[in-house]
């Protein structure tokens, strides 16, 4: 997310059309990787449910794959943008929000903010 945001503020609105083809290798490579959260919410490693998981994972999957790496026009659009940004936000809370669950620890704010973002 602050590589996108830091792209944006020294660019402005010329980040958003070229922002996908500078970013996509590294989304599509994480979106790869978050197939794991799949086998980690069956294996009991993170404490979240396995259908709610695979339904998150594979939706977010579908909008990149069959989506927006389909439509070029959209790969250039605001829509894209907000997209990725919104998408890094909730990542950069999501996981630390596992290693805190993971060890059983109790943080308010984190929970608070990772289920309100």
């Amino acid at each position: 997310s602050s590589g996108i945001n830091a792209e944006y503020g020294l660019d402005g609105k010329a980040a958003i059309k070229t922002n996908y083809a500078v970013m996509s290798w590294l989304l599509r490579s994480c979106q790869q990787t978050v197939f794991l959260e799949i086998i980690h919410a069956a294996t009991g490693l993170t404490k979240t449910s396995t259908l709610t998981t695979t339904l998150q994972v594979v939706g977010r999957a579908v909008v990149l794959f069959s989506v927006v790496d389909a439509e070029p026009e959209l790969q250039t659009s605001l829509t894209c943008y907000l997209l990725m940004v919104a998408w890094s936000a909730v990542e950069v809370l999501r996981y630390p929000y596992y290693v805190v669950q993971i060890y059983d620890l109790y943080f308010p704010k984190l929970m608070w903010l990772r289920y309100t973002i």
